[in-house]
């Protein structure tokens, strides 16, 4: 009886290890997998921290480092033309309160992924855009854009 409980014991760690494992690949991919969803047909090599931040998709909502309070205030101000004088004053009051009390979310990309969002954004000798099929992302020379895919673009939506 003994043996059948250390076996079945065995048995029920050897499938929670194999589940982990799985489990684990699934939500940390390796790199090869973030390079399969990003093609690379420009002539520039893109560093790990590229990648990383392509992977996460163009759809990706990167955290801000700071929001202006100046503009939250300006943009209540103009909300608040439309009301009456008391409503008006109250909603002033309730968003500095909101703003005085909330605090800014965590930034949700590591520091060398926003210099790699940075040097991406100066950099004008790349287009960035999804492939047709897939969700992959590709980056090509801005040049190579421009002479293949524009062309085509252009005649499909002036031929009405």
């Amino acid at each position: 009886m003994l043996i059948k409980a250390k076996r079945v014991g065995e048995d029920s760690k050897a499938r929670q290890r194999k589940k982990f494992a799985r489990l684990h690949k699934k939500q940390h991919p390796t790199t090869n997998t973030i390079k399969e969803t990003v093609i690379n047909l420009s002539d520039q090599k893109l560093d790990d921290a590229v990648y990383s931040l392509l992977q996460k998709g163009l759809n990706f909502v990167v955290t801000p480092h700071s929001t202006s309070i100046e503009d939250i205030l300006a943009g209540m101000e103009k909300a608040a033309l439309s009301l009456p004088v008391e409503m008006a004053e109250e909603a002033r009051q309730e968003t500095v309160r909101i703003t005085k009390k909330s605090s800014w979310p965590r930034d949700n990309l590591r520091t060398t992924e926003r210099a790699a969002l940075k040097t991406l954004i100066d950099n004008v000798n790349l287009t960035i855009l999804p492939a047709d099929k897939g969700n992959s992302t590709m980056v090509l020379n801005t040049s190579d854009y421009k002479r293949r895919f524009l062309p085509s673009w252009k005649t499909q939506h002036t031929e009405h």
